[in-house]
């Protein structure tokens, strides 16, 4: 009777082994028909937009540009500067820049602690740098007249000028300084 369940059991196990090798050929041989919702989107992606990186993320949220629903980032420009008598201050915004941006726009509104005493006053100035520290473009500045102490600062650089990479916005005051505080914003278009 031992001999038997033994044969019984090895046919069992030859059986069991037989069909599982089956269901894995069927599976190997029979791959699902449809892609998956992400490679879906991936090439969705691709194909509308060729120059950008669909792994990448344009406005730092954490959310792939694959599954972005607005292709545009903006950056708050906020911060605040001392007074000072010896020598400029400067502050910079980090700026990230991915393949595929066509423009980069800015505009920054300035209130100075004090008025400036004749416009135009070079106290407040911004400017877009690369990572190397050079100047990519230079900022117009605006005050608001005579005895005015508030201001715009803008600039807006063409995306083909810039390469993947993070920028720097930098805000300066010149010295003498009476300091004072800014609100603004970058917009990055891509296409």
């Amino acid at each position: 009777m031992a001999g038997t369940d033994t044969v019984v059991g090895i046919v069992g196990a030859a059986l069991l082994l037989a069909v599982m090798v089956g269901v894995f050929v069927y599976e190997y041989n029979n791959a699902p028909a449809s892609a998956s919702p992400d490679a879906q989107k991936l090439a969705d992606f691709g194909s509308k937009h060729p120059a950008m990186d669909p792994m990448g993320d344009v406005d730092q949220d954490g959310i792939l540009n694959y599954n972005e629903t607005d292709l545009s980032a903006h950056v708050k420009l906020d911060g605040s500067l001392s007074q000072t008598t010896n020598g400029p201050l400067t502050k910079d915004i980090a700026l990230h820049v991915e393949r595929g941006i066509t423009s980069v726009t800015a505009t920054i509104h300035f209130t100075s602690n004090t008025p400036n005493p004749l416009p135009p006053n070079p106290n407040f100035q911004v400017a877009l740098l690369d990572s190397s520290g050079t100047t990519v473009v230079a900022g117009t500045t605006t005050f608001g007249g005579a005895g005015s102490s508030a201001g715009t600062a803008t600039f807006t650089v063409d995306g083909a000028e810039l390469e993947p990479g993070t920028y720097q916005v930098r805000i300066t005051e010149s010295s003498p300084s009476a300091g004072g505080s800014w609100t603004g914003m970058a917009d990055l278009a891509y296409a």
